[in-house]
């Protein structure tokens, strides 16, 4: 195997949550030198350095994406060359109740990672977007839309680092997830909420997230950025609820910032891709168990 990161120190910002959970044990894979999980989260980040006392590369360090003077500290102490950046505000109707919220994580954040990184020794850039980016609908989609382009606009006048985007789909099985929030409803009995059955949303896990981040890596090594965007399946959020095996739902109207469908790059959308059929989400939901 070709390892990406050979004797490199890779900062994942939001490094607590689930990818960086997922990442570590990949970048050690792939030879990194030092991983260094940042992240504003306390409880999350004892958790994290419990979980993983078997991994002497990781550092760890507390602090906010807001704070660039931080991350700079932290970059240069690091010798950091590889910035994967996750940290963002993430729950959609979160982020349209508090648009400036989001705003200075999501958009004023991702300038002091990138303005951090052109200042320290950074060579590869990633940031991690979502298919909400594309043609945005709601706050937390616009918010990405302008972190990605913030990001490939530094490719323009900077030679020494190379900037790209790895945009997703929804992650399985991640903090926050819908699985997770359903079953969190059906424990307490309570009815699942549900916009419109045959919306549709792309299905990606997360090993998958990981591994287009190591190949957007790969493809920047050879001399490319850009938007790397994966070719996903797809499932109805009612065949979820009917594989989950619960009857207790409670349809809404499909508010004006939700898509019926997602698209990752405007032309090809979730309802035209391969669908999970009720058996397959079966399946996957009982790996979350």
């Amino acid at each position: 195997m070709i390892r990406q990161l050979d004797g490199q120190n890779v900062l994942l910002t939001g490094g607590t949550g689930s990818f960086g959970r997922a990442f570590i044990p990949a970048a050690v894979a792939h030879g990194a030198h030092h991983v260094v999980a940042y992240s504003r989260h306390e409880y999350e980040m004892w958790k994290l350095e419990r979980d993983f006392q078997a991994y002497p590369q990781l550092r760890t360090y507390l602090g906010d994406i807001r704070d660039r003077e931080r991350l700079g500290q932290v970059m240069n102490e690091h010798n950091v060359s590889v910035v994967i950046h996750a940290a963002a505000l993430k729950r959609i109707e979160q982020c349209q109740k508090h648009p400036f919220e989001a705003m200075e994580t999501n958009c004023i954040g991702t300038r002091n990672v990138l303005r951090a990184s052109i200042n320290s020794k950074v060579r590869h850039f990633v940031l991690l977007s979502t298919d909400k980016a594309m043609a945005p609908l709601n706050v937390y989609g616009a918010s990405k839309a302008m972190a990605e382009q913030m990001t490939l606009a530094c490719n323009a006048n900077n030679t020494k680092c190379k900037f790209s985007v790895a945009r997703y789909g929804n992650i399985w099985g991640s903090r926050g997830s819908v699985v997770h929030i359903w079953r969190e409803a059906m424990a307490a009995e309570q009815p699942i909420r549900i916009n419109n059955q045959d919306a549709t949303r792309f299905f990606m896990r997360i090993g998958e997230a990981v591994g287009l981040v190591i190949q957007v890596i790969e493809r920047m090594h050879r001399g490319w950025y850009g938007i790397l965007t994966p070719r996903l399946p797809a499932y109805k959020i009612g065949d979820l609820a009917v594989a989950m095996d619960y009857n207790k739902l409670q349809v809404c109207p499909l508010p004006e910032h939700e898509k019926l469908h997602e698209t990752m790059d405007g032309q090809l959308f979730s309802n035209q891709v391969p669908l999970l059929s009720i058996d397959e989400l079966r399946a996957h939901i009982k790996v979350l168990t």
